[in-house]
C-alpha cells in the first residue's frame, strides 16, 4: 500500500484588506492625551491645575524606571512654552550679583557632591530603598520655609533638565511669581565654566 507524506505549510492569519481594525475603549479604561504636558499622559480630570498634573505624570514616569540609579543622559524636551526658564549664563550672573536665589532640585546625596556656593537644596525626589525614587510630597512646604519671600528671583536647577521644569510649575502654582527653571540645569551651569563646590 502506498505512504502518503503530508506536508505542513505555515500560514499566516492576516485580516481582510478594506476591513479597519476597531479600538475599543471600555468605560473603565481611561484615554490618554498627549498635548498639554509635553508628552506625559494625562489621566486625571480637566479641573486639576497644571502643576498638579505635570507632579503625577512626573511620579508615574519615575515608578516606571524601577530601581534606575542614574538619570538618563539626555534631557527630555518640554515642548510646553508655559515653563518659564532662564539660560545659564543669565542664572549665573543673577545668582553672582546676589539678585537672585539658588534652588538645587537634586537629591541630597548629589547636592553634597558637587553644587553651587550659597545653593539651597530641596529635592524634587527623594531617596527611597534600595536605590529608587520617590516623589517628595512636602516638597513646596520644605521651600516656603527656605524661601518665604514668594516675589523673590530664584533660579530652579537639577543635573540635566529633567526636574527643575515641573520643580518650577509647581513653585510658580505656589505663588512664587519670580521663579525660573535653568535650561540645561547643572550640567549647562558648568559647561560655560561657572563656579561649582565639590
Amino acid at each position: 500500500m502506498p505512504t502518503l507524506a503530508l506536508r505542513v505549510v505555515p500560514v499566516a492569519l492576516r485580516q481582510p484588506r478594506g476591513i479597519a481594525r476597531r479600538r475599543s475603549h471600555s468605560k473603565l479604561t481611561p484615554r490618554l492625551s498627549f498635548g498639554e504636558l509635553g508628552g506625559l499622559p494625562r489621566t486625571t480630570p480637566r479641573d486639576e491645575s497644571r502643576a498638579e498634573v505635570l507632579v503625577q505624570a512626573r511620579e508615574m514616569r519615575n515608578a516606571s524606571f524601577g530601581n534606575v540609579r542614574e538619570a538618563p543622559t539626555v534631557a527630555p524636551s518640554f515642548p510646553n512654552q508655559d515653563i518659564p526658564s532662564i539660560e545659564a549664563e543669565e542664572a549665573g550672573k543673577l545668582v553672582m550679583a546676589a539678585k537672585a536665589a539658588f534652588l538645587d532640585v537634586r537629591t541630597s546625596s548629589a547636592f553634597a557632591a558637587e553644587h553651587v556656593a550659597g545653593a539651597f537644596n530641596v529635592p524634587w525626589l527623594l531617596e527611597a530603598d534600595a536605590g529608587k525614587l520617590k516623589a517628595n510630597e512636602q516638597f513646596l512646604s520644605e521651600v516656603e520655609q527656605i524661601l518665604p519671600d514668594k516675589d523673590q528671583d530664584i533660579v530652579v536647577a537639577c543635573q540635566i533638565g529633567m526636574r527643575g521644569p515641573p520643580a518650577t510649575l509647581a513653585m510658580r502654582s505656589a505663588g512664587y511669581t519670580n521663579a525660573y527653571n535653568v535650561k540645561g540645569g547643572l550640567n549647562a551651569w558648568k559647561a560655560i565654566n561657572l563656579p561649582t563646590i565639590k
